[in-house]
């Protein structure tokens, strides 16, 4: 994950999340209200971490959440207040929540 990051130049996330945050007059999906379920923006998210695909920012999010979760589960396995609070959350890929699928399956592969 960390490689598959540090291969994107800093530059290049620039212009896609300007365009996503400026420019996009619609939001694409239905998970304003609800949780979207993963299955319906697994064609977002495509193998690798590429800047011209539409699901890079997706993608970045997601992978960027997986190195929070794995600094969160080392924090965990030293602090017996922080490893209650992460196992009641839903926050890990280990969760069974159907909204996680994409998730879970971007962090597997």
């Amino acid at each position: 994950m960390v490689s598959e990051i540090l291969g994107v130049r800093y530059d290049e996330v620039t212009p896609p999340r300007n365009h996503f945050l400026y420019k996009v007059t619609y939001w694409p999906l239905n998970d304003l209200m609800a949780d979207e379920v993963g299955v319906d923006l697994g064609s977002m998210v495509r193998q690798s971490l590429d800047v011209a695909t539409d699901g890079f920012l997706l993608r970045l999010s997601l992978l960027v959440h997986r190195l929070l979760e794995r600094m969160v589960n080392d924090l965990a396995a030293s602090s017996p207040v922080i490893k209650v609070q992460l196992d009641a959350s839903r926050f890990g890929a280990t969760g069974d929540s159907p909204e996680l699928d994409l998730y879970r399956s971007v962090v597997l592969q």
